[in-house]
């Protein structure tokens, strides 16, 4: 197996150890959930519009790595949320050159989803030993610097900006959340470029969409099957989750089991078929497959490094009381 494999691998394990120690830990968590009605990438824009000063769309599709048609389709849509505008300079000759701001209210959008992060994953590294405190503040650390050394160009953005150098005066927990919350954000845009490269439209339609790929990855890992349990733990509104269940329901991911005669007539229960479980292992085996072309792109050094740090962090989650039959 090549080092890329074992990091993918550890990564593959981490996410599912992150997952499942929300949910037993944090009643009602979103660490890293996004806000209903912002895409990941949407809020990577946003993000990259508050911290940094490249403001136009040829400056931010090379700092995203994305075409800049795809880019403006996103913009469009963040200014009809009132989260962006767009202006021309009046000391610009070029009239054509179009600039784009966040708004007050898209900062006000990226402010909570940041400060959801940075409080729940503190609530989650108090509650380690002095032990595991340590392996998760080694772990952060090394996988910052590692991620920072592959040239990751949003990721260097926001470590580098003003913000973030006013929260390294801050505690050491928040410090640690802010860069665990964007290591997650920057390799989830990764993810989602790299699998509308790689699949054919016909695969595409045969693949688990991230929502539904979610919903159902909690549904068999953190045995959550209700649609008030799922609305809950995802922040999703009800009418949302039920929607994407229907859909899977009739894909024949999923099906609903009925209370038998004298229970809550009320409480339907969601369940995966044989077709929802070999789905999930199918697209689990394409989030592999990313993880391992994301640390190709590493030196062996920094994939030496990433390997360490993984394994800092899943001791950190693993080790815990409420994860000891993971």
């Amino acid at each position: 197996m090549s080092k890329s494999e074992v990091a993918a691998e550890k990564m593959l394990f981490l996410f599912d150890l992150v997952l499942k120690y929300k949910s037993r830990y944090i009643k009602n968590n979103h660490t890293f959930n996004i806000k209903e009605g912002l895409s990941e990438r949407q809020v990577k824009i946003l993000i990259s519009l508050a911290l940094s000063e490249k403001n136009t769309v040829s400056e931010m599709a090379e700092e995203m790595n994305i075409s800049k048609s795809t880019l403006s389709i996103i913009l469009s849509k963040l200014i009809k949320k009132d989260f962006v505008i767009k202006e021309v300079p009046e000391d610009s000759d070029d009239k054509r050159k179009m600039y784009f701001k966040i708004t007050d209210e898209g900062l006000k959008q990226i402010k909570e989803l940041g400060d959801n992060a940075v409080d729940e994953f503190k609530k989650i590294y108090i509650s380690f030993s002095a032990e595991r405190k340590k392996d998760a503040s080694e772990g952060i650390n090394k996988l910052s610097v590692s991620v920072s050394a592959s040239k990751n160009n949003f990721y260097n953005t926001i470590i580098n900006s003003k913000y973030y150098k006013d929260f390294e005066n801050s505690d050491e927990a928040s410090k640690l959340a802010f860069k665990f919350f964007t290591f997650f954000m920057c390799f989830a845009e990764y993810y989602y470029s790299i699998l509308k490269k790689e699949r054919s439209r016909e695969e595409s339609e045969n693949e688990l969409s991230k929502k539904r790929f979610y919903i159902m990855h909690i549904i068999k890992y953190l045995g959550l099957n209700t649609v008030s349990e799922l609305e809950e733990y995802t922040n999703l509104s009800g009418s949302s989750i039920s929607i994407t269940i229907s859909r899977l329901v009739k894909s024949g991911f999923l099906y609903k089991e009925y209370p038998k005669e004298g229970d809550d007539g009320r409480r339907v229960f969601i369940r995966l078929t044989e077709k929802g479980l070999e789905s999930i292992e199918k697209t689990k085996e394409s989030i592999f497959s990313v993880l391992k072309m994301y640390f190709d792109g590493f030196s062996d050094v920094e994939r030496e490094n990433v390997i360490e740090a993984i394994e800092h962090l899943i001791k950190a989650f693993s080790v815990n009381p409420v994860c000891s039959d993971l």
